[in-house]
């Protein structure tokens, strides 16, 4: 069994993404839109309970 566990295939390798510029009002106004566009969903659900 210990040789087995000698010939083990290595780990994925995993990818690390690093922007190179990032916005930061820029991404509050998408997060702001993005929150929005789900109380619109939340609202016609309520609105119109089908």
């Amino acid at each position: 069994m210990a040789l087995m566990r000698f010939f083990k295939p290595p780990p994925h390798q995993r990818y690390v993404y690093k922007p190179r510029f990032w916005d930061p009002d820029k991404e509050g106004l998408r997060e702001r839109l993005d929150w929005a566009s789900g109380e619109k969903k939340k609202m016609r659900r309520f609105l119109n309970p089908a």
